[in-house]
C-alpha cells in the first residue's frame, strides 16, 4: 500500500543547544483505536518488542523531559539521561512512544444572544454554567472558563488495574467554576500524549444584570 508522507526540518532547543531535526509527521492513530498505538509526541521514537523497563536510542533528546506513553499508560516528566529514560517502579512495557510533549488548546467563542430589549448581552455579566461535549476516540479532557482555571474529567471505568483507560466516544456533560463574568468563554485542554477529538460544544449560558 503507499502512503503520502510528510517531511519537515524542524529547529529545537535541545539541552541549551539549538539542533535541526528532520521529522516524519506521522499518523496519530490507527483505524482499531487501541490505546497503546495512540501518537502524540513531537521529535519522538517509538518501541515495539518484549517488554523492557528501559528505553534508549534518545541521544537526540538528551536532557529533556519527555512525555512517555507505555502500553497506553502516561508517564510524565521522564528525563532524557545518556540516550536513556527508564519507568518507574520496574514496569516493563512492549508497545511505547517516548517524545517531547506538547498542549493542545481550544476556546471558544464568546457567547452572544439577543438580551431582552438589549441587541446584545456583551455588556451584561454572563457565565457559562456547564456544558455537552461531544468526543471522539478521546483519552484526556481538561476543562474550565479559562486555562488558569481547568478541572480534569475522568474516562476511567471498568478497566482493570494496569489496563490503559479505553478511548471514548459520546458525549460528557461537565459543570463549570464561574468565569470573570466579563466574557462567556469555555477552554479546553490537553497535556498529555494521548487523543482528544471534540466534535461539538453546547453551552449552557446564565446572564446576569448590566
Amino acid at each position: 500500500m503507499f502512503s503520502d508522507d510528510t517531511y519537515v526540518v524542524v529547529t529545537r532547543t535541545i539541552n541549551g543547544s539549538t539542533k535541526k531535526y528532520i521529522e516524519l509527521i506521522s499518523d496519530r492513530f490507527t483505524d482499531d483505536v487501541k490505546p497503546e498505538d495512540a501518537y502524540f509526541v513531537d521529535c519522538g521514537l517509538s518501541y515495539d518488542s518484549t517488554p523492557a523497563n528501559s528505553f534508549s536510542g534518545l541521544d537526540h533528546l538528551e536532557g529533556e523531559d519527555v512525555a512517555v506513553l507505555a502500553d497506553g499508560n502516561v508517564f510524565n516528566g521522564l528525563t532524557v539521561a545518556s540516550g536513556a529514560v527508564t519507568l518507574p517502579n520496574s514496569i516493563t512495557a512492549s508497545v511505547v512512544h517516548i517524545g517531547l510533549p506538547y498542549t493542545s488548546t481550544m476556546t471558544t467563542l464568546d457567547s452572544e444572544l439577543r438580551g431582552g430589549n438589549s441587541p446584545t448581552i456583551h455588556n451584561q455579566i454572563r457565565n457559562i454554567n456547564g456544558a455537552t461535549i461531544k468526543l471522539k476516540d478521546t483519552r484526556a479532557l481538561w476543562y474550565g472558563p479559562d486555562a488558569d482555571n481547568l478541572d480534569e474529567y475522568a474516562f476511567r471505568t471498568d478497566e482493570d488495574p494496569g489496563d490503559p483507560t479505553r478511548p471514548y466516544t459520546g458525549e460528557v456533560d461537565v459543570a463549570l467554576n464561574p468565569g470573570s463574568g466579563e466574557t462567556a468563554e469555555m477552554t479546553i485542554v490537553n497535556t498529555d500524549p494521548l487523543p482528544i477529538n471534540v466534535l461539538s460544544v453546547i453551552t449552557e449560558l446564565e446572564v446576569g444584570d448590566q
